[in-house]
């Protein structure tokens, strides 16, 4: 914690725009070299969610916007601006004052995201630079994106950069039981068909926003921790 509390003592003294303040994710499964490192030394879910929560109370103090979960920005800047302003986005790299559907990942193992694909690059950076210095694209995998990912993609990001979605009434079923306990806390409310995230269930909203990533669910593949 007291690592924590100067190196945002030192940002916010050297005045950085914007600040991104999140765990990091221990997932050896889709890292091997993470299984050197003994997962028993690592905080646990309580340490990393009080440590989230002094980081957002002294960077609030200190004069930043919370943007999001787990973004900061001073009040002048842009991103601070369209968040305030209701137009925040959210992207590969978080939160984001970009309105473009399209991001374009350069570099080995990018991921570029498009409306209707998703489409990563070569991991090896020597193949990588090969292709490259070939004038080939360099992207080897893809995935295309349904109507449905399309969908509950947009659901995910207005909870996470507005803490508000309209559902049908298809995903409010699907939903309605996990959504149980947020609920009856005070955390997140259902008014008809829309879904709020309540200001004391800001951080939660990952987990809510989780509820509707078909890919994330306890029998799919383990992920990073949202906390």
């Amino acid at each position: 914690m007291d690592d924590l509390a100067d190196s945002l003592d030192r940002a916010s003294r050297f005045e950085a725009d914007r600040i991104a303040l999140f765990g990091y994710a221990h997932v050896p499964g889709m890292f091997p070299r993470q299984r050197q490192i003994d997962a028993s030394n690592l905080p646990g879910n309580e340490a990393r969610f009080n440590m989230a929560a002094m980081g957002h109370d002294q960077l609030v103090s200190a004069g930043y916007q919370a943007i999001g979960f787990d973004h900061f920005a001073l009040p002048g800047d842009l991103l601070a601006v369209t968040a305030r302003e209701g137009r925040l986005r959210r992207n590969f790299q978080g939160f984001t004052d970009d309105p473009s559907d399209i991001l374009i990942g350069l570099g080995a193992s990018a991921i570029s995201s498009f409306p209707h694909l998703l489409a990563q690059n070569e991991k090896n950076s020597g193949r990588y630079r090969m292709i490259a210095s070939q004038d080939q694209l360099a992207a080897n995998r893809g995935i295309r994106r349904t109507a449905d990912d399309r969908y509950r993609a947009a659901v995910v990001e207005q909870l996470l950069c507005q803490r508000r979605a309209q559902l049908g009434a298809c995903l409010m079923r699907e939903a309605s039981e996990a959504l149980r306990p947020f609920l009856d806390r005070g955390l997140a409310s259902v008014d008809r068909q829309w879904l709020d995230i309540l200001p004391e269930g800001l951080p939660y909203a990952r987990t809510v926003a989780a509820i509707f990533d078909r890919y994330r669910q306890p029998q799919g593949r383990v992920f990073s921790s949202a906390v």
